[in-house]
């Protein structure tokens, strides 16, 4: 027998799961953000085609913005980070596995807490909202985050059911959003050389300049998204493992708790309009098939 279905519903569990919740979709927002200024990026080498004598000025301008960009890259997969250890906390408690540092990528619980506690006072409405809503309210929160989990279930049949609903929500989306990367590279790479083709040199540098950060943006998505999937691969294999195994040993639910948290740690994250516009059918799927 367990008792995840009440136990996720406690106040501090709760908490956590605001802030995991939160915490993503900062990380994600910010990276939004730096693929704004890379845009900018790529229109002032556009500019700087017509406006004859400025290039260096629109040269440095354009350092600048990537400067200010990959600063900003960096705060999103700290931020990204962090989220995945609230996550781990999360789990590592309802699950009954042990807890230190070393499980939690050398975040504490307490820094993991206070950085909760601060969100929850920061933004209290948003706070009230999310740990009173589910998934499939509008707006939706983190109230009954594991659905389906009978309490009649032993231990680890419940905590495998978890962690195969850690896997399902993404596994329906990333094939659709690793498309629009590649028709993302391949429209900037026809955008780029349709306006840089037989021009001069310092016009060609600047554009390759101005073009390297939506660029390496997109393509770190697409990586990103490759590493996902195969590490989705490999914990495929392990819950196929344990489905066709007549018992399910404890070890083997722990590796892949291990997996499941470096998936969450890849810095990859399917965008929250994608979420937004099919959790309603998503949740309507686990629901029916499982």
């Amino acid at each position: 027998m367990n008792n995840i279905k009440n136990d996720q519903n406690k106040e501090q569990n709760l908490l956590l799961l605001y802030s995991q919740k939160s915490l993503y979709n900062k990380s994600k927002k910010i990276k939004y953000y730096t693929i704004l200024l890379a845009l900018v990026c790529f229109l002032l080498g556009i500019l700087s085609k017509s406006i004859i004598g400025c290039e260096v000025y629109f040269t440095i301008a354009i350092f600048f913005i990537t400067a200010i960009s990959k600063y900003l890259q960096n705060n999103s997969y700290k931020i990204n980070n962090l989220a995945a250890a609230t996550q781990e906390l999360i789990d590592r408690r309802l699950f009954g596995f042990e807890i230190e540092n070393r499980h939690l990528d050398n975040h504490t619980i307490s820094e993991i807490l206070a950085v909760a506690k601060d969100l929850k006072e920061k933004y209290p409405e948003k706070y009230l909202t999310n740990i009173n809503n589910t998934g499939t309210d509008s707006p939706n929160g983190v109230k009954d985050w594991y659905t389906n989990i009978s309490s009649n279930l032993q231990v680890n049949d419940a905590i495998l059911k978890c962690q195969k609903q850690n896997i399902y929500w993404d596994k329906l989306l990333i094939g659709f959003y690793r498309k629009i990367l590649i028709f993302l590279i391949l429209f900037v790479v026809i955008i780029f050389l349709t306006l840089y083709w037989n021009q001069s040199v310092c016009n060609l540098i600047i554009g390759v300049i101005s073009s390297f950060s939506i660029c390496e943006i997109i393509i770190k998505e697409f990586l990103m998204a490759t590493k996902f999937k195969s590490i989705n691969t490999e914990i495929n294999y392990i819950i196929d493992t344990l489905d066709r195994s007549n018992t399910i040993n404890i070890n083997d639910l722990k590796e892949l708790q291990a997996k499941v948290f470096a998936r969450r740690k890849s810095g990859f994250n399917v965008p929250s309009v994608i979420h937004k516009i099919n959790r309603i059918t998503i949740h309507h799927k686990y629901n029916r098939d499982n």
